[in-house]
């Protein structure tokens, strides 16, 4: 998992690429990535209907000197798969 060694140089795919390698986001990246394929979505909102629940968050530990103690990262795939829900049931959620 290299991806958990140099978070800073991950590369995040469009979805549909058919890359086999799973790509890495933190909580912050994952709203953005939600609001531009959804559109308004707010952090509290993310949290209240329980989206982030339903993601598997992993800490990165991080060098103290470098002012960082961790980076929590989650799986893009999760991410999408959220997202798919969202849209295939958009009268239950109350966004």
């Amino acid at each position: 998992m290299s991806n958990f060694e140099n978070p800073e140089e991950i590369n995040y795919l469009p979805a549909g690429t058919g890359s086999n390698q799973e790509d890495f986001m933190t909580i912050g990246e994952a709203i953005s990535y939600m609001c531009e394929q959804l559109g308004r979505i707010s952090r509290t909102s993310f949290y209240r209907c329980g989206y982030r629940k339903m993601l598997t968050v992993r800490s990165y530990g991080r060098n103290i000197q470098n002012g960082r103690k961790a980076i929590k990262l989650c799986r893009k795939s999760e991410v999408d798969d959220i997202i798919k829900i969202i849209q295939e049931n958009p009268q239950a959620e109350n966004l």
